[in-house]
């Protein structure tokens, strides 16, 4: 599934993966944050010596269809080519309820109006 938004006030179309239960951002999205200055908090992923893995978190403010929803975001920066962002933590959030068989969405606060998936992807994928 496909939507369009607006993250930090940068337009373009992301993904959703309902089967996940928090938000991961893509590599355009995180090296768009970095280059804005956004300020991570780095975490050891893995206790190796060896080998150790850093995550990033950060919050981000997404705006859907005229609603505002500030959200923690998961930064891998050594995933290359990753494309999902929305998982179940943004979908909860704001009450998004997908409709699969009618390829829309709804903001359960305004069941009436229905929003369609995004069939392309706009050239800027965040």
């Amino acid at each position: 599934m496909v939507l369009k938004l607006a993250v930090n006030g940068t337009f373009g179309t992301t993904r959703s993966d309902t089967g996940a239960s928090h938000t991961i951002a893509v590599e355009t999205l995180y090296l768009i944050l970095e280059r804005e200055g956004v300020n991570f908090q780095k975490t050891r992923l893995l206790q190796t010596p060896k080998s150790p893995r850093w995550i990033y978190t950060t919050s981000i403010v997404t705006r859907l269809e005229g609603h505002v929803i500030r959200i923690p975001l998961i930064i891998l920066p050594y995933a290359k080519g990753n494309r999902i962002l929305l998982e179940m933590d943004f979908l909860e959030k704001d009450g998004i309820a997908l409709n699969f068989k009618h390829h829309n969405w709804l903001f359960s606060d305004s069941p009436h109006r229905k929003n369609d998936f995004v069939k392309e992807v706009i050239s800027q994928e965040i």
